[in-house]
């Protein structure tokens, strides 16, 4: 095996551990992002982010890092500003009313 192939072997797995992390930030902001819609309060969608990472990383993978579970819920806490700086919500909560009037 060659320096080069010693080089590509390990940027797959490294690759490969990224892909993994970015999935489950990826699902934790959507089920907290979910829990933001439903509740309307930003501070239980915050806080909702670190345990769902933690637990959906020990369900698949068996292991977690603090340092992840502060990431997830920078996420969230960046999906959460967005959501409220493009008034999404209110957008929301108005098709929703909408749709029971019909």
């Amino acid at each position: 095996m060659t320096l080069l192939d010693g080089l590509a072997y390990s940027l797959e797995g490294i690759f490969y551990y990224l892909s993994v992390f970015g999935e489950l930030l990826l699902i934790t902001s959507c089920l907290a992002t979910i829990v933001y819609i439903t509740t309307k309060n930003q501070y239980i969608s915050y806080l909702a982010a670190g345990p769902i990472y933690f637990a959906l990383s020990h369900i698949f993978y068996q292991s977690s890092q603090l340092f992840l579970v502060i990431i997830a819920m920078s996420i969230q806490a960046l999906v959460i500003l967005f959501i409220q700086k493009k008034g999404l919500l209110g957008k929301l909560a108005s098709k929703a009313e909408a749709r029971e009037a019909d």
